[in-house]
């Protein structure tokens, strides 16, 4: 039986995901700024990452749909991310709450439909001063560890430091921490579980 795993209707949010008896998770989101807009997102990895739009309305499109990975080409994550990602399919894997089949299945996705197709690893080295420093007064600041310091210093630090508005990284997250820590030094970011698909 397809069962709701989050929902959320209040003045800010309006979302629902939804896990299906085969497994499958889809998330609807429906925002009504900047513009009215419904969309239904392919949830993938255990509903922690989105896989892309399934469908998508706004007012200006009338009818037609775009898929939010065709949309957004340009995926860059740093290797400790992608390190953090396949540590959380061993978790859920390890106490049971996937079965063998669906972590390798998660894995082989993950690596082959993610990785391999458009997501590059991107991040500053490590051994930069800026690193330390920022990841010090990160901790510090927000109480996050170290691995989310150095999402958020790449972020602000990498190769696309300099982009602005709408051209300016994205930090897509599942974790509510990082997602506060990371606005609240400026960075743009997507906490995917609960707000809806940027623009």
């Amino acid at each position: 039986m397809s069962s709701v795993v989050t929902y959320q209707n209040t003045d800010r949010r309006c979302f629902c995901q939804i896990r299906f008896t085969s497994g499958e998770r889809v998330l609807i989101s429906i925002a009504t700024s900047p513009m009215p807009t419904v969309k239904i997102i392919r949830m993938g990895f255990g509903g922690l990452l989105p896989r892309g739009a399934i469908w998508e309305y706004k007012a200006t499109m009338a009818g037609t749909a775009d898929a939010y990975a065709q949309d957004h080409p340009n995926r860059r994550a740093t290797s400790y991310c992608v390190t953090e990602t396949l540590s959380a399919f061993k978790s859920k894997y390890l106490r049971k709450r996937i079965s063998e089949e669906q972590y390798i299945r998660y894995v082989k996705d993950f690596i082959g439909n993610v990785i391999g197709v458009n997501l590059r690893i991107d991040e500053v080295s490590i051994l930069l001063p800026v690193v330390r420093t920022e990841a010090e007064r990160l901790i510090k600041a927000h109480a996050i560890d170290f691995l989310d310091a150095f999402q958020i210093v790449t972020v602000l630090h990498g190769r696309y430091q300099h982009m602005v508005a709408e051209s300016q990284s994205i930090l897509i997250t599942a974790d509510r921490s990082l997602a506060k820590a990371a606005r609240a030094e400026g960075a743009r970011v997507w906490e995917c579980t609960s707000e809806p698909v940027p623009a």
